[in-house]
């Protein structure tokens, strides 16, 4: 077995409003991806991408751009003296549109990118609120492994900052994927109560399959009888699914979890 990344964190889960949303996920086995223009923080996935180029980037790019075209060492060396002679050590006009241009490229890559937002805690108070309809929708757990998408490098734990992390168009080039990383899963310190992680694909605004098993499904305060039903009857015959219904825990300020099969009528 391997190992993964806060490995005490066993299942992350998604608060859903919408009950037809729910059923959709149980009975196909696919959910949907959001792309970043979704998002109700205007801040969420629009990182400043810094387009400074300095001359020791722009020979750091003449160098490799030289080892990629295989020429020898000294090929290299003798373009970078002629550069600079050329430009007195300033980084050319055409080579900084094309910086530009290479930024706003990525930048349009990454708003397509398809997110899945899920939580490390499924008894939030505000997020039950806001993101599972004032507590009458549902969430849903999904179970993490070393085995799994989200035991992988495809799933990662959202930072919170007060500030916009420094991130350049350099890194494009010598680490794309700290780049898309960076810019995908930094979030401000205000919503650092969500305790969100991220599965990130290609492709957003569309359903995948649904990444891991499903653990559990977790009914909230005021969910109706009705759905709890519909619940009940499209997981049937998937008996490893927990069912939970939520409680307050007396007097505090807490929500709790029963068995719901086990819950008096």
């Amino acid at each position: 077995m391997g190992e993964i990344d806060d490995p005490e964190v066993r299942v992350l889960h998604r608060y859903i409003a919408n009950r037809e949303h729910v059923l959709e996920i149980l009975k196909t086995g696919r959910i949907r991806y959001s792309k970043p223009e979704e998002f109700n923080d205007p801040f969420d996935c629009d990182i400043d991408i810094a387009h400074a180029v300095t001359w020791r980037q722009y020979v750091g790019a003449m160098r490799d751009e030289g080892r990629r075209k295989r020429k020898d060492t000294a090929e290299i060396q003798k373009r970078i003296e002629e550069e600079t002679s050329r430009h007195r050590r300033t980084v050319p006009p055409e080579y900084v549109e094309r910086v530009r241009s290479g930024v706003a490229e990525v930048k349009d890559s990454l708003r397509s990118q398809g997110i899945l937002s899920l939580s490390a805690i499924c008894d939030s108070i505000p997020m039950s609120s806001y993101y599972a309809d004032r507590h009458s929708g549902a969430c849903i757990g999904f179970r993490r492994s070393p085995d799994n998408a989200l035991g992988s490098s495809a799933t990662r734990k959202v930072s919170y900052t007060d500030d916009f992390p420094n991130v350049s168009y350099y890194d494009m080039f010598e680490n794309p994927g700290h780049l898309s990383v960076t810019v995908l899963s930094t979030k401000s310190r205000a919503w650092e109560h969500e305790q969100e992680w991220r599965v990130i694909v290609t492709k957003g605004g569309v359903f995948h399959d649904v990444p891991v098993e499903i653990d559990c499904v977790l009914f909230g305060l005021r969910t109706d009888d009705a759905f709890k039903i519909k619940v009940v009857e499209a997981i049937a015959e998937e008996k490893s699914i927990a069912l939970r219904q939520a409680f307050k825990t007396p007097r505090q300020f807490r929500i709790g979890f029963t068995d719901y099969r086990q819950t008096p009528a």
